[in-house]
């Protein structure tokens, strides 16, 4: 394979259909491209989640983390075809009621032939999402030619294609994320500098983190995440009306549910400056994207310092707000640029900063000094 890049991972993996507890083919591409990776030593958990560590120099306590998912939102075929041939499916993720009556969705079997992969239909109906924990929905999707052995569907969209600065593809989210973190590995291993990493690719994210859930609970989780793990969830996080697809990229200050923790968004802030005035990128936007959950949230509430950045990310989970109807996902070639420069510079920052809001405490008693003085004088 030619050398690995952004674009080229995000390419490799696009091909690859996944939906949430069906990441099995997005899983072996993940670990595939991390096998070509020299140094990263790759494991899974008990659940399917992946974990790989690159390592130069001593291995520390508090190693920079990176998690992203490899599943969106889609179908999973449910049991055989009703007596008029249509199959019976869960949709697992979220996407409002108004995109899926006609809408068209591709059916996938495991088949090394890719003619012979993919089946074109029609989602005829689509129930409400179910009440809690399962939040999923029943519904009845007609194919257009025969579906035997079809496990899978997920829209009926373009794997991925590229527009000047734009990409555009059937499941940017969390593609976008995991190519971030691949990328970031790709560029530690080429590099002389020691680091110690850690990246997290997860499954079922899109009902709620349950992979990144079962993760923390496992008894052996020691054994992947040390205790002291800063924690950084990449995302492909909804454009805000203030923070649109190509104007950057984004240090997540919080998501819908927390604010994240202020010392490694500081750390973060200073990776971004670093390369902004040594590599003249753009140093990343302070925003709280508060479209959605992200699993930095469920590592918070798990006793973990964890902060976030994101991509933005146009038509969110495939919904095309303007024009109401299913539609690909965008984000900016530059903003994952960015972004990546950024993840990479963070890896070389082996210790934690001892007090990064120092020099604010600082300015703060030197104001209240001045107002002592001042007040009294008043």
């Amino acid at each position: 394979m030619p050398k690995l890049n952004f674009t080229k991972i995000l390419i490799e993996l696009a091909s690859h259909p996944t939906v949430p507890y069906r990441e099995e083919a997005m899983a072996r591409a993940v670990e595939h491209l991390l096998n070509q990776i020299p140094g990263v030593i790759v494991d899974r958990d008990g659940f399917g989640n992946l974990i790989a560590r690159l390592t130069r120099g001593l291995k520390t306590k508090n190693p920079w983390t990176f998690v992203a998912h490899m599943d969106h939102p889609g179908f999973i075929v449910n049991g055989a075809p009703d007596k008029a041939g249509r199959i019976p499916v869960l949709f697992e993720g979220f996407v409002e009621d108004e995109y899926f009556e006609g809408a068209k969705v591709r059916l996938f079997r495991e088949s090394k032939v890719a003619a012979n992969r993919e089946v074109i239909g029609v989602v005829e109906t689509m129930g409400k999402r179910g009440p809690a924990p399962r939040r999923n929905r029943r519904g009845l999707i007609r194919p257009l030619k025969d579906a035997t052995d079809c496990v899978i569907a997920m829209w009926d969209l373009p794997a991925i294609r590229f527009e000047d600065d734009l990409i555009y593809g059937r499941n940017i989210d969390d593609l976008g994320g995991v190519a971030v973190i691949l990328e970031t590995l790709r560029r530690v291993s080429e590099s002389d500098r020691d680091a110690d990493v850690i990246a997290v690719f997860t499954r079922a994210e899109e009902t709620g983190f349950r992979g990144a859930l079962v993760l923390l609970e496992d008894p052996k989780r020691a054994k992947y995440i040390p205790d002291g793990a800063r924690i950084v969830s990449v995302e492909t996080s909804s454009a805000r009306p203030h923070i649109k697809t190509g104007e950057g990229a984004v240090l997540r200050v919080g998501d819908r549910t927390t604010v994240f923790d202020p010392q490694l968004c500081l750390e973060l802030e200073a990776a971004s400056n670093t390369i902004s005035k040594e590599k003249g990128r753009r140093p990343l936007r302070r925003a709280l994207m508060d479209g959605g959950t992200c699993e930095a949230t469920a590592f918070n509430m798990y006793g973990f310092r964890a902060a976030g950045v994101c991509l933005p990310l146009g038509n969110y989970h495939n919904m095309d707000t303007t024009k109401k109807r299913i539609a690909e996902e965008i984000i900016s070639r530059a903003d994952a640029e960015d972004l990546v420069a950024v993840t990479t510079e963070l890896c070389f920052a082996r210790k934690p900063t001892a007090d990064p809001l120092k020099k604010l405490r600082e300015d703060l008693h030197g104001y209240a000094q001045d107002a002592r003085k001042r007040m009294r004088e008043g």
